[in-house]
């Protein structure tokens, strides 16, 4: 299992864009993108990747392994 710790929503901040222009970039919906950044949903492999394609990070900076 893993979280994001609220390191998209940190790294967002940094890159200076809004919630929408996050979800819009990872081709999400705006409320999904909250709940995962809020840690009320954990959100694919795929979606996770689109969100750190659109931060330009690796996917290992926006998740938190947190084992079983």
């Amino acid at each position: 299992m893993w979280e994001t710790d609220s390191r998209i929503g940190t790294f967002r901040r940094y890159r200076g864009m809004s919630v929408s222009e996050l979800a819009l970039a990872a081709r999400i919906s705006q409320p999904y993108l909250s709940e995962i950044e809020k840690g009320k949903k954990t959100g694919s492999v795929d979606v996770l990747k689109r969100i750190a394609n659109a931060l330009k990070v690796d996917l290992d900076d926006i998740v938190v392994d947190i084992g079983d």
